[in-house]
């Protein structure tokens, strides 16, 4: 082969030359899976293929042929979760608890500190 058709044979093994209007179009690839999706996309009329020695040569796939089906990699989201409608919004008290003032009782503190803790009571003067 000359140098002329394969300026680079170590990368480009394919090479397609087709007329385009008036000129003429010379692609290289290096790979025949580009060269097939090239022709696919382009669909140039009346094309030249041409394989470097080093390479495998060019076999056209139909379309139709082209692949067997893709196995389906993933599961769907729905095998993995199990989705579910949100609870309900919590009841709503009518009243707000009244906070309690630590100290004033005995109960309050814990049980621990109830030996030590003396609580003095204020009377009522009245």
């Amino acid at each position: 082969m000359s140098k002329e058709l394969f300026p680079h044979p170590d990368t480009f093994g394919y090479r397609l030359e087709y007329k385009e209007d008036k000129n003429v179009k010379v692609c290289w690839f290096c790979h025949s899976s580009h060269l097939q999706k090239y022709l696919d996309r382009y669909k140039p009329t009346s094309p030249k293929i041409d394989t470097h020695p080093n390479y495998e040569p060019f076999k056209s796939i139909s379309k139709t042929a082209k692949k067997a089906p893709k196995q389906k990699l993933f599961a769907d989201v729905d095998t993995y979760v199990k989705v579910k409608a949100p609870p309900a919004a919590p009841r709503r008290r009518s009243k707000v608890p009244k906070p309690i003032n630590v100290g004033n009782r005995k109960t309050d503190c814990p049980r621990l500190l109830q030996d030590r803790f003396t609580v003095k009571v204020k009377k009522d003067t009245n």
